[in-house]
């Protein structure tokens, strides 16, 4: 928020100790926020790709006569960098996903104009409203992203289904390989998750709902307090 930075517990200091910490301050601000840029883009980007390459799949083997076990080699692959994405990229994704929602939630009460507590800040102003948002934006990203790869991965379950639709495009197929591509595609277990949870689209909107009413009960509770 807008303001000057104030250290309470260095105001006996010399100037040279207190224009320290702040560039401190800044400095690792700054740093912290092109750490969770990076990572939070390169997640959304991933599974992006991710969601491209499986529609992809989907179109390869829904358009073109192909072998059942190039298809599943193909499917093992993604599953790999599904892997990927789940245990490793979305680990720090997590931490600042943490970090934001306790930003994004003080800051909305504090736009409602629930935190009476807080004098001394400067009034609302455009930069406020644009942190604030920018937090959200932050937190909704790399859900958004999960659910739609969440998405994608429920349907090349059907694809087995599909193939057997499309008498045309695999007449020369034997019907073992189809059957082969039906009881795989169908036995397949996949999604995006972050916290350890499969992101769906209803559980996203399920999670906005909920912080939408705790933004509300938060402020409530605190304005009858103050």
């Amino acid at each position: 928020f807008d303001g000057t930075i104030i250290f309470r517990w260095l105001e006996n200091r010399s100037k040279t100790v207190i224009i320290t910490m702040k560039v401190v301050l800044i400095m690792g601000t700054l740093w912290h926020d092109i750490i969770q840029a990076t990572v939070i883009s390169s997640y959304c980007l991933q599974a992006q790709l991710l969601t491209s390459y499986l529609h992809f799949l989907r179109a390869k083997l829904l358009q073109h006569p192909i072998q059942s076990i190039e298809w599943m080699r193909e499917i093992s692959e993604f599953k790999k960098l599904l892997k990927y994405l789940n245990e490793h990229l979305s680990t720090p994704v997590c931490i600042f996903v943490f970090i934001n929602i306790s930003w994004a939630i003080s800051g909305t009460v504090w736009l409602l104009g629930y935190d009476h507590i807080d004098v001394q800040t400067l009034p609302i102003s455009v930069i406020s409203i644009l942190n604030v948002a920018l937090w959200w934006t932050l937190i909704l990203a790399p859900f958004i992203q999960a659910a739609r790869l969440t998405s994608s991965c429920m349907l090349i379950k059907t694809v087995g289904h599909e193939v057997s639709a499309r008498p045309f495009v695999h007449q020369g197929t034997p019907g073992s390989e189809l059957d082969t591509i039906l009881l795989y595609a169908s036995s397949l277990d996949m999604s995006a998750t972050l916290f350890k949870i499969p992101i769906t689209g209803r559980a996203l909107a399920f999670g906005i709902t909920f912080l939408a009413i705790l933004v509300l009960v938060v402020g409530q509770c605190h304005y009858l307090t103050s």
